[in-house]
């Protein structure tokens, strides 16, 4: 690849089959334009284009296609954002940029003449959404060759990727995206960006929603490493063969079994509860050893953190009443000799939903930063009479989707870990750093941010410790369900210019019976505090 080494603006193109465009698209066109590193040269609208091959009739997968359309329009109107909702771009695109060339072609291809008047625009990327298929005429007529998206299936309408459908059912198919080139003289194509995002077993409409959300940040994030010479250090990933009939829609039969296993899973959700508790040990205790804190059935407790404060010992954690909708931090203390525990008290409300309430002494101070994301911020409470009351010591970032913050002291700097999401996206996908000189201001936005853009690994699962000589970070496992495990990561190498990260070890949920997931790992010089997630028979709900 050819790699720009000076920052330049740089000249891209876009390939539409038409002005009509889901939101998706709308939103990387958009964030093209206000770049201030790059500018749209080129729109080429394909006006004869045809329908994808693969959208064209065939009964045998016609049940498929069904259930795409049912679950969209079921599920389509349960979320904020849709990204398959058409809008016309043609008007705003064309009024914000008067230099940009638009080539409206009426043949099945490209002509001579059109590649020639290309040709002259010197363009560095062209990102094709059209054609229904890869244009290979095109490939010349950029100095990076033509980036798009595997999972796109180039404007036809809304029916998922297979490989996403497949991914509801299957462990060992999590469900990748990426971004991909292919170059002059090339091949095959190259992921030049790829991830692992969360799954869901609701809906493949809620999968596809987010998964095309995410990925509309891969292109702005390429084309500023390619603008600043970075590429050069991202390894490109040769594309994996699928296998046989991972890129096939599925038919009749293979769609009627997948569904009936989505059915009986549904049923058990409706007769049975899904409810997080509690868990802690001494630290040298077995396994067995863990005294279960079982909340009332009305509620469920998540995300315990420890803190032992004039020899007492305290967990903190989110309490959320399912008829309130939205977790509070509550706090409860451990006697040490029983191993018992008080009855919770709720240490701090808001009208917004609280949860992950991570704790750090500073120069003889406690503070608390609980999860805020429903109110778009990172917030700093300190505590004014431990534990029982709390009051906000400053707001350290704004107009920001974020969850489970979490901060060490390193290197004479405070590092902030925290998952970060536009609207529409999973929260579960992708680890943001941030730094600053001081706990109570100035974060800064780490340049390699993602710094993991993997489900598997990203969402922060607790404080961030040394042992054996190791800064460790654990981890949730997201990538078939929320919260199934915690994986325990060395920080191999974390500066204001790098990061990097090898898997140690993973704790899975079967330490207790009939467990379902562990997505929170605490511990401090006595205990050591878990959650985990069990589903029994429902004999409540609450109104």
């Amino acid at each position: 690849m050819v790699i720009i080494k000076d920052k330049k603006l740089m000249s891209v193109g876009i390939v539409l089959d038409s002005f009509v465009v889901p939101k998706w698209i709308e939103k990387i066109i958009i964030d093209i334009i206000q770049a201030e590193f790059v500018e749209l040269k080129v729109i080429i609208v394909n006006l004869k284009h045809t329908q994808n091959k693969k959208q064209s009739k065939n009964y045998k997968h016609c049940l498929y296609k069904r259930y795409c359309q049912v679950d969209y329009k079921y599920y389509s109107t349960k979320v904020k954002g849709n990204a398959f909702e058409k809008i016309n771009v043609e008007t705003s695109v064309t009024q914000s940029n008067n230099k940009l060339n638009i080539y409206r072609l009426n043949s099945a291809g490209i002509s001579l003449q059109d590649i020639d008047a290309l040709g002259k625009e010197k363009l560095d990327v062209i990102i094709q959404f059209g054609f229904s298929e890869i244009t290979t005429q095109l490939i010349s007529l950029s100095k990076n060759g033509i980036w798009y998206y595997p999972h796109d299936n180039f404007g036809n309408g809304y029916t998922a990727e297979p490989n996403f459908f497949r991914a509801m059912f299957n462990k060992n198919n999590p469900l990748e995206i990426s971004l991909n080139s292919i170059l002059i003289g090339s091949e095959k194509s190259n992921a030049i960006y790829k991830t692992q995002s969360s799954v869901t077993r609701d809906s493949l409409y809620f999968n596809s929603n987010a998964a095309y959300w995410k990925s509309t940040e891969f292109i702005l994030r390429k084309l500023r490493d390619l603008n600043e010479g970075k590429m050069e250090n991202v390894k490109d990933y040769s594309v994996v063969p699928k296998e046989k009939n991972e890129s096939k829609f599925p038919n009749n039969l293979e769609t009627i079994k997948l569904l009936f296993n989505l059915g009986l899973e549904k049923i058990k959700s409706r007769i049975s509860n899904e409810q997080w508790f509690l868990a802690l040990k001494k630290i040298n205790g077995k396994t067995e050893d863990y005294t279960i804190i079982k909340p009332p059935l009305d509620r469920f407790y998540a995300d315990p953190f420890i803190m032992k404060k004039d020899n007492k010992t305290y967990i903190f954690f989110e309490e959320l009443i399912y008829r309130k909708g939205k977790g509070d931090i509550s706090v409860l203390e451990i006697d040490p000799e029983t191993n018992s525990y008080s009855t919770p008290v709720t240490v701090l409300e808001k009208p917004y939903h609280l949860s992950y309430p991570f704790l750090y002494e500073w120069e003889d101070d406690i503070y608390m930063i609980p999860e805020t994301s429903g109110n778009r911020t990172i917030e700093l409470y300190k505590a004014i009479n431990f534990p029982y009351e709390w009051e906000l010591e400053k707001v350290l970032i704004e107009d920001i989707n974020a969850v489970d913050a979490t901060v060490i002291h390193y290197n004479k700097k405070f590092w902030m870990f925290a998952n970060v999401f536009i609207d529409g996206s999973s929260s579960l996908d992708e680890l943001y750093i941030f730094y600053s000189d001081s706990l109570f201001g100035g974060w800064k936005p780490h340049k390699m941010n993602p710094v993991v853009s993997n489900a598997s690994s990203a969402r922060p699962a607790g404080n961030i410790f040394v042992k054996g000589g190791k800064l460790i970070r654990p981890s949730q496992n997201c990538s078939f369900s929320y919260g199934y495990s915690v994986k325990f990561n060395e920080i191999v190498d974390l500066s204001e210019e790098a990061y990097s990260e090898k898997l140690l070890s993973e704790m899975e949920p079967d330490w207790y019976k009939n467990n379902k997931g562990t997505h929170t790992y605490n511990f401090n010089d006595e205990y050591e505090v878990i959650d985990g997630r069990r589903i029994e028979r429902k004999r409540f709900r609450s109104k």
